[in-house]
């Protein structure tokens, strides 16, 4: 079996709130999966080196940068002999309690999108600060959990994401759940318009606001990016994927997935292994 060296150590936890690890030195030559998980990550790089593979994006890891990967985002690091820095991750829950607690702050919107931010090392040295407020808190949850949302904000101050009205936060949280919950069975707009209680045209045009893009292009988004994780690192059966992502058959898989990537199933798989 492959050695795999991932960079974060911690199981996996149903009660998981927010956490921090700090990275062990990387193996030379030996790399983690592509792989998903379903909290929220912050990746903080010390001293860069390598590349981080987010969604179907590829970034050079420099020093001082920070990473954002969304929850259930594929993700692939693969870091040098001289990379160095830690991982804070975060529950729905928690940003579900910072997005109540401050209302004015679109955190839903910040938490939707991968960010790769990079500072300069003057600016870097305030999260420094509290990477020594998160390691001395590590023990005092109420403590430690604020300095993470504080953490967050202020990596929200470095982003250009836009703030929106209150209720328009609420929108995109909504729409963001529901495709989460449907996606695999691919329904039409209609079908998210009827549980949003507005018109087709409307969920059009606020959709186009909220995320620069319609809600069956985010759909699919999150459809092939789960499809390619089974192919890439399961052994799930092609019949599994059909039936669980309710396509009619195979051959109507294969021209989906051909049209979404310009390439079929297996092509994809065999560039994956080779």
């Amino acid at each position: 079996m492959e050695n795999t060296n991932t960079h974060f150590t911690i199981a996996a936890k149903d009660d998981l709130i927010a956490d921090i690890d700090i990275w062990d030195a990387p193996v030379p030559g030996v790399y983690e999966p592509a792989h998903s998980h379903a909290y929220y990550e912050i990746l903080v790089f010390n001293t860069g080196g390598g590349t981080h593979r987010i969604g179907n994006n590829i970034y050079d890891v420099a020093d001082f940068d920070i990473h954002f990967v969304p929850a259930n985002t594929i993700h692939e690091l693969k870091r040098v002999a001289n990379t160095d820095g830690y991982e804070i991750i975060f529950s729905e829950m928690f940003l579900n309690k910072i997005q109540t607690f401050d209302p004015k702050t679109n955190y839903f919107q910040f938490a939707n999108y991968e960010q790769v931010i990079h500072l300069n090392a003057a600016d870097f040295e305030l999260f420094r600060g509290y990477f020594k407020k998160l390691t001395a808190y590590k023990t005092q949850s109420s403590l430690f959990n604020s300095v993470v949302a504080l953490f967050i904000l202020q990596l929200i101050q470095y982003t250009t994401t836009s703030k929106l009205p209150v209720n328009e936060i609420d929108l995109e949280r909504n729409i963001r759940l529901l495709i989460n919950e449907y996606y695999k069975s691919k329904p039409p707009l209609e079908f998210y318009a009827d549980k949003l209680n507005m018109s087709v045209n409307t969920l059009q045009r606020k959709s186009k606001l909220l995320f620069g893009k319609s809600i069956i292009e985010i759909q699919n988004e999150k459809i092939l990016q789960s499809i390619k994780y089974l192919l890439a690192n399961t052994g799930t059966p092609i019949k599994e994927i059909v039936f669980d992502y309710n396509f009619y058959d195979e051959s109507h898989f294969n021209r989906y997935f051909k049209k979404q990537t310009g390439v079929t199933p297996s092509q994809f798989k065999s560039t994956i292994l080779s």
